[in-house]
């Protein structure tokens, strides 16, 4: 409202003192003819609606030097001091005092600032502004920003000012080539446009404002979120109260995108005690590709994909959040790179910091979760401030069996030493099923077993006690197990696996790798995996020799442990390559993994040698190892792949 102040000088000068003593006050008024130049010059003005004081008004026109009953000027000039500035104006038009009619134009110096004013609307004020540079605007306007950093762009604007009775502004603006830097980086606005209206009223308590504004052009980086409005327009919507003590009260931002995406913020004062946020997302990737991919990214999530909708409502305390209502419906999202695949759920999630415990849902068709399959489910789960609880006795299914969830508890949910309670039970569930889904080599046999208590502090997930696993007809206990980043960047497991009892027919019957029968036993020690590979172990497996069980390997079998100790092709160049099976005495292999390179050893290792398979009856094979190193990932081509 400061920018009036000159073109309301001139009225003021040219009307009858009386109508304006109530509203207006001046100081030192005098008006003057010197050689043929009329000018009126008044040392203090004030008014009601403009907090500072205008001094050293000085009014002159060379044009005309009547003054009464009717003043015209082409080419006036009006100059005065607001703030310890000084303002340069020219100014023609005409006044009427007899019949307190007038119309008059002001323009600055570099014709791009017009200020109208006529008695025909006589309690109204048009400002035009013309490609006027915004960092020229503090320069010929009495206004003062405190913008926390670089601002640059080009102006259009019409501004109308109406005092028929209380104060009224209303601005419909165009901002172009807008660029903005924040003193720290992390707000920048590159060649933006923005196109809205302002809408200012003045009321008994202050001033109600109202903005509406357009971003259709350039891109935006808000910290680590980047916004590009040429294919994500973004419309926002500001409502809010200055009372007479100039603080701002009962805001309301309503932002919106395409249609699809719309979200409403509002606080009942400007230090933001507290905030409500509303939110329709009619279409979630719509939400996602124009305001969340890049800080998704930066968390290392890429390729996501997601299609629904999510309607619901925050609310936001000095402490943070402090309730949550949460909507999704017919959600689709993957995750290709994590192997997270979610189809058709439907979801309700309530959670508040106090009062009592609330109740969410999930109910979903298909979910896949770090490659394993999840079948139609519903689960329940209970909340209440940093606690939840998942209800007892909840049976997910996993391929053809199920996890039994027992007992699951999270305490301080929001902090980042997160503590968890679980306990739970695998049913049966087909090895062979998870060997496919996960992408690993085909195994037979069953999986199932206790899982003890499990906590989580950070970013690592540590299992209590002992894994207790069913598998391949033996048992397998998990030690000291414990997993760093699971859906993060280079997630890490580490454990002591020792397994006894393994029927090795179904571990091998459906490799290419050779059919082997018998029962192993044996331990995987100090396993540490990096990005879901080993790199590091103390690896030993040897047989068990079992009353009623045979032990008997095949020839495909025996080339490939040959190739794993150095030798290729031992078989095939001798007559025992017409026996298909051999019996055996003993199988031990070990390996010791460090940097990459495999340490070898097996049974009876002597020098620079070590048995891996010690033959029985006839006829009588024996394999032996002759390298003590080899690469890793050769190692593992050889062991899983029939190459040789």
């Amino acid at each position: 409202m400061r920018f009036n102040s000159i073109t309301l000088l001139v009225i003021l000068s040219f009307c009858p003192f009386s109508l304006l003593a109530e509203r207006w006050q001046v100081q030192d008024l005098s008006i003057a003819r010197e050689n043929g130049v009329l000018r009126i010059m008044v040392d203090t003005l004030k008014m009601p609606f403009f907090e500072s004081s205008v001094k050293n008004i000085n009014y002159r026109c060379q044009s005309s030097v009547k003054f009464y009953p009717v003043h015209h000027c082409k080419k006036g000039v009006i100059t005065a001091t607001v703030d310890g500035k000084n303002y340069h104006y020219g100014i023609s038009g005409w006044v009427d005092l007899s019949q307190q009619h007038w119309n008059l134009t002001l323009v600055n110096d570099q014709k791009n600032i017009f200020i109208h004013t006529n008695s025909v609307q006589k309690d109204t004020i048009e400002i035009t502004l013309k490609d006027l540079n915004f960092k020229e605007l503090s320069k010929t306007l009495p206004i003062k920003l405190d913008l926390n950093g670089e601002l640059s762009a080009i102006i259009n604007a019409q501004i109308t000012l109406d005092f028929s009775q209380e104060l009224k502004v209303t601005t419909n603006y165009q901002l172009s080539s807008v660029n903005y830097e924040g003193n720290v980086g992390d707000y920048v606005l590159a060649e933006a446009e923005i196109v809205g209206t302002l809408f200012v009223v003045q009321t008994n308590e202050g001033f109600s404002i109202n903005n509406s504004s357009a971003f259709n052009q350039g891109e935006a980086l808000l910290q680590d979120v980047y916004l590009l409005f040429d294919d994500y327009p973004v419309a926002i919507k500001n409502q809010f109260n200055i009372n007479n003590e100039l603080k701002i009260f009962d805001i309301k931002v309503n932002i919106s995108s395409k249609e699809e995406v719309f979200v409403e913020f509002k606080s009942p004062d400007v230090n933001f005690s507290t905030i409500y946020i509303n939110f329709l997302i009619k279409d979630v990737q719509t939400l996602y590709q124009g305001f969340l991919s890049s800080y998704f990214e930066i968390l290392g999530v890429e390729g996501l994909e997601v299609i629904g909708q999510a309607q619901g409502s925050i609310t936001i305390g000095k402490q943070g959040i402090s309730g949550l209502n949460l909507n999704l419906t017919e959600l689709f999202m993957a995750i290709e790179s994590k192997k997270i695949n979610v189809n058709d759920l439907n979801a309700q999630i309530q959670w508040q910091k106090d009062g009592e415990k609330l109740l969410s849902s999930f109910q979903w068709d298909e979910l896949l979760l770090a490659g394993m399959p999840i079948q139609s489910s519903k689960l329940n789960l209970y909340t209440q401030g940093q606690q939840l609880w998942v209800e007892e006795k909840t049976s997910i299914p996993l391929f053809d069996g199920s996890l039994l969830i027992n007992k699951l508890v999270l305490d301080k949910i929001f902090e980042a030493e997160i503590s968890i309670d679980f306990s739970g039970e695998v049913k049966p569930i087909s090895i062979a099923l998870i060997t496919e889904k996960m992408g690993w080599p085909s195994m037979t046999g069953s999986l199932s077993g206790l899982i003890p208590g499990m906590k989580k502090v950070g970013h690592t997930i540590t299992f209590e006690g002992v894994l207790d696993i069913d598998v391949f007809d033996g048992q397998m206990l998990v030690e000291n197990l414990s997993i760093e980043r699971l859906f993060g960047i280079a997630p890490v497991v580490a454990g002591d696996i020792i397994f006894h009892n393994l029927n090795l027919q179904q571990i091998t019957s459906t490799y290419d790798f050779g059919e082997i029968t018998g029962l192993i036993k044996g331990y995987v020690k100090g396993l540490r995996i990096t990005n879901w590979k080993a790199d590091r172990l103390n690896a030993h497996i040897e047989s068990v020799k079992t009353k009623g069980v045979k032990q008997t390997i095949s020839q495909r079998a025996i080339d490939n442990i040959s190739s794993i100790g150095g030798i290729q092709g031992a078989l095939s160049r001798s007559f025992l390559r017409f026996f298909d099976y051999f019996r055996y005495k003993k199988i031990g292999i070990g390996c010791k993994l460090r940097n990459s390179i495999c340490h070898m050893s097996g049974i009876n290792d002597k020098n620079e040698t070590y048995t891996l398979v010690q033959g029985s009856g006839i006829p009588s094979i024996n394999i032996i190892g002759i390298r003590q190193f080899i690469d890793w990932e050769v190692f593992i081509d050889r062991l899983l792949n029939a190459g040789y």
